[in-house]
């Protein structure tokens, strides 16, 4: 006699995660807005931080149970990008980001829209390079230490930072070995040296640390949106002087 061991499925699935992220967007962005106590935003930047982490977790679902899907791999993204400038409009309203930060991201992601559609038309897929998925690494939970770190007390502050490098550094952990993971990792690491043992005494941590996020960002972000337009400038400029 045998035993047929069937797999037990997730509580939630991908697409679960996904629509639960993107519905809990809109009441954390509300109520920052509603309030100006301290620690009631502290508690939604860390709920924004959870929406960030449900990202990788409904990754880490749909491969170890075979549940992707399309409406998985178009819906993510939305929502990851929805909850990342939230959250940059919350920083930007609380003084922690400047507006120009946002209209660089914003524009950089209609552009590589653009290129991906104008490729579209001619049956041509254009996949995300290396630099776009390390981004999606980088961006988003450490987005949140930028507001944590500058609000929690002093003693705090390494908690936040150690925190937000444990997320970093354990991604290849928990996901397939990749490049891009691994490129993550050696990045944190770089990025913690910084941290440690190159930041001037004169410039407090919190300070400190947002100039590095925001360097950094900018420079993947520029790097990722040029990558794109290289990966597909020929088909760009065939069309271009075929018109």
């Amino acid at each position: 006699m045998t035993k047929t061991i069937t797999k037990s499925s997730p509580l939630l699935t991908p697409n679960q995660i996904t629509v639960l992220r993107f519905l809990l967007i809109f009441p954390l962005l509300i109520g920052w807005f509603m309030t100006r106590d301290e620690s009631l935003r502290i508690m939604i930047a860390l709920a924004f931080a959870a929406v960030f982490v449900g990202d990788c977790w409904d990754g880490i679902i749909a491969k170890r149970y075979d549940m992707r899907s399309v409406f998985g791999a178009y819906f993510d993204p939305i929502v990851d990008h929805i909850s990342y400038f939230a959250l940059c409009i919350m920083l930007i309203e609380a003084g922690y980001l400047s507006l120009w930060f946002l209209f660089i991201l914003l524009t950089r992601d209609l552009l590589v829209v653009f290129i991906k559609q104008f490729a579209g038309a001619s049956n041509v897929v254009i996949s995300a390079s290396i630099f776009a998925k390390v981004k999606t690494d980088l961006i988003s939970v450490p987005l949140v230490g930028v507001y944590l770190i500058a609000v929690v007390p002093e003693s705090w502050q390494m908690a936040v930072l150690l925190g937000t490098a444990a997320y970093l550094l354990t991604l290849p952990v928990f996901f397939e070995p990749s490049k891009e993971h691994t490129l993550t990792t050696r990045i944190t690491v770089l990025l913690l040296a910084l941290l440690f043992w190159f930041r001037p005494e004169q410039i407090p941590l919190a300070d400190y640390y947002e100039m590095l996020y925001i360097g950094l960002t900018l420079l993947l972000v520029v790097g990722s949106g040029i990558a794109y337009f290289w990966s597909s400038r020929e088909l760009l400029f065939q069309e271009h002087t075929g018109s």
